[in-house]
């Protein structure tokens, strides 16, 4: 039997690296490479918009209590003054954005916003309120965490 020497050495070096980048090349196609949102380009553009829409909740020191209810499978949000106010409710999934869902707020002074029987998955969501009171635009953003599906 021959002696291990420096030769066997390298070729065993160049055998675990070409296994280990198959193995690298092998993960990589399993990834989902999804983008996060299709049209990051025009958000990016309209980001100062939001911003804008942010400040005008600090400056106006507006509120939103965002709950969900495991039980009935529900989303309340609750304004914290009864003006008049129209807007959308965007509930975002980081993790797969095919789940994503889009709600109205509807035009009306309530306080209480109720949306019953929504098939969302466990995981965390982020509650993406954008909304107009009295002519300013308003903008908040919440997590949730929802533990069953």
């Amino acid at each position: 039997m021959k002696k291990f020497h420096w030769g066997h050495g390298i070729l065993v070096f160049f055998i675990i690296y070409v296994l280990t980048l198959m193995f690298v090349l092998y993960k990589s196609t399993t990834v989902d490479h999804s983008l996060v949102v299709e049209d990051y380009y025009n958000q990016d553009l309209n980001y100062q918009k939001k911003y804008d829409k942010v400040e005008n909740v600090n400056i106006h020191q507006k509120t939103v209590a965002v709950e969900w209810s495991e039980n009935e499978k529900s989303l309340s949000l609750t304004f914290e003054e009864g003006k008049s106010r129209n807007g959308k409710v965007k509930l975002y999934n980081p993790a797969d954005t095919k789940k994503d869902l889009s709600l109205l707020l509807e035009e009306s002074s309530t306080m209480k916003y109720d949306f019953p029987d929504l098939k969302l998955s466990a995981g965390r969501w982020k509650v993406q309120i954008d909304w107009v009171e009295e002519g300013i635009p308003f903008y908040i953003e919440k997590e949730i965490y929802i533990t069953q599906s």
